[in-house]
């Protein structure tokens, strides 16, 4: 029986979580460059996580969250807590086109 791939996230909930990850960041007062080398990503690695780009890996989030002194549960409660605030907006209805 073939495996099923795994439900993905949605982007806004990356974007979400990304922010989080920049916030605590800024709260340890750390740099791209400081970060990216504590934790061995590249500084477009952490940049693309914070803005919701790309999801961090597990071990990825592990390690910034020991960086970060928070448990990686709570940077998702605090990410869902405010996904949940503030759903993404719905898209703007497509104009309509008409053909003369």
């Amino acid at each position: 029986m073939p495996k099923r791939p795994a439900p993905r996230p949605s982007h806004e909930f990356a974007v979400t979580l990304g922010g989080v990850l920049r916030a605590a960041r800024k709260r340890k007062k750390l740099s791209l460059k400081v970060l990216a080398a504590q934790a061995g990503l590249s500084q477009a690695a952490v940049v693309h996580i914070e803005s919701g780009r790309h999801y961090p890996s597990f071990p990825h989030l592990l390690l910034l969250s020991s960086i970060y002194d928070l448990p990686a549960w709570l940077l998702f409660k605090i990410a869902q807590d405010q996904h949940l605030r503030n759903p993404p907006c719905p898209s703007p209805p497509a104009p309509a086109v008409t053909l003369s």
